[in-house]
Order: structure tokens, then sequence, then C-alpha cells
């Protein structure tokens, strides 16, 4: 089942932070720290990731159904901060969607360079091969660097070999946590191309990445504006460095002034 992780410890409510397409949620770290002021940060990790674990969901909808209900478990009573990067953005607006439709209430919703899926991505090849060989780049470029190859066998243990040439893989990561992280991001790649977006009831913070990654090209726009109204701010980066320690005091200052501006709850 999906885990909440505490990156941060602090009063509540929490900023409910979403998995990465990886499922990472440990990437979160320098951001939680780099919050100003007194605020509780929880990541919400995905099922699939641990030995044991039921297989991984492919439907976007389901998961964000889960994760809805774990947050409103967890905080019953309290206005709910959901936020995400790139694909854990995406979730993060269907989690607020589904929030308010059980009647609960959010107050902030962001996308940290999280793009709408539009249909064209349901072309998108999402066989075993090519899943591995994108989860060893996003690893690779998210720490700074850039596969020597422009292949991987897709094993895990091939994968980790890779990983470990750079220097950018965990020390506790094992071929079977690659696999089993592989398969993961093979299940979220699928919900994410597979979802139609809705409209979205609250406003959405979209932190949008300054710079360009020749692997990454940005579109002309993310796509929420046909579907949210939209406070837009620019921070530093691109899109696989966006949470990056050099890159993170920015990011941190807005989302800080975004949460300081947040009133108490407020009777209906």
């Amino acid at each position: 089942m999906a885990r909440a992780e505490e990156l941060r410890a602090g009063p509540g409510p929490a900023l409910w932070l979403i998995h990465s397409s990886t499922g990472d949620v440990e990437c979160y770290r320098p951001l939680a720290a780099a919050l100003g002021g007194v605020h509780r940060v929880v990541g919400i990790a995905p099922r699939g990731l641990r030995a044991g674990d039921e297989p991984p969901l492919d439907d976007l909808v389901d998961l964000a159904h889960r994760y809805a209900a774990l947050i409103a478990d967890a905080e019953p009573g309290v206005p709910h901060r959901v936020a995400g990067w790139a694909l854990g953005g995406v979730v993060a607006a269907e989690v607020a969607e589904q929030l308010l439709d059980a009647g609960h209430r959010v107050d902030l919703l962001a996308v940290l360079d999280g793009r709408v899926p539009v249909p064209e991505m349901r072309a998108r090849p999402l066989d075993r091969a090519t899943i591995a060989l994108a989860f060893a780049h996003h690893v690779a470029r998210s720490a700074g660097r850039e596969l020597a190859t422009a292949a991987v066998e897709p094993t895990g243990a091939a994968v980790l070999d890779a990983l470990r040439a750079l220097d950018v893989a965990p020390a506790a990561w094992t071929a079977e946590d690659v696999d089993r992280r592989i398969a993961v991001m093979q299940a979220n790649a699928r919900a994410l191309f597979h979802h139609a977006q809705r409209r979205l009831r609250v406003p959405l913070h979209l932190y949008e990445s300054a710079a360009e990654h020749p692997a990454h090209p940005r579109p002309r726009t993310l796509g929420w504006e046909a579907h949210a109204e939209v406070i837009r701010e620019t921070v530093p980066g691109h899109h696989f460095d966006l949470l990056a320690g050099h890159h993170i005091g920015p990011l941190a200052a807005r989302l800080t002034t975004a949460l300081a501006a947040l009133t108490s709850p407020r009777d209906d």
C-alpha cells in the first residue's frame, strides 16, 4: 500500500508531496529542509517499491483516490495542502479534486514543473526497455550527470551498474530494488499518459523551470491554463534539477510565501 514518509516535523496541517515518476520522495528532502517557518512536510510513496508489496497501480484516478483517502484519514477536519513534481503534480491535482469531491477543503495545490497530459502521450512506448533507460536517465540527470552509454540492458542489475559507474545510485539500492522501481515508473508512465485532465476548482500554483534540458524540450505551455486558475512563477533550473540543492532557495522561498498566505480554517 502507499505510505506516508515524514520529511520534516512541524505542526499541521501538513504539506503533502506526491512522489515522482520513479516513486521517489527523497527528492523532496532539500525542499522540505529549506522551507521557511515551521511547516510539517510529508511525502507519499507508492506501493510496489518494497519486497512483498502489491503491484504498482497504473491508473492515475485510482492512485489519487488512495492518496486522498490517506490524507483525509491522517488529517480529518483540516484544509489540505498538496503538491508534487512532474507526474507528482498531476497526481496532486487529481488528489485535490477527489478531496473536494469527498467534502474536504483544499487550500493549496502546487505543481512543480508538471505538464498536463495530452492525448498524444498515449502513443509513447511503455515497454520495459524504454522505461528502464528512462529510469536510468532520470536518476542520473537529477544528480547532474549523464549516462555514458545510449543504451542499457533492461534489468535492475544492469541499470544499477550504470548508475553506480556515475556514483549516483544510493548505496542501499540492490538490483531487486531497481527492478521494482522500474516497474513503478512503468506503471506511473501508463497512468500519466492515459489520464484525462479535468477542470480544477482550486487555484493552481505552478512553479515552472527557467531552463530547458536538451532531453526534456519545453512545450510552449504546460497546459494548465486550460484547466485551472493558474498562479505561475518561474524558478531556477531545468526539469531534472529543479529540486537540486543549488537551485532550491528561490523555489522554497516562493512556496514558503504561498504557505504563509494561507488563512486559518473558516467556518462554512
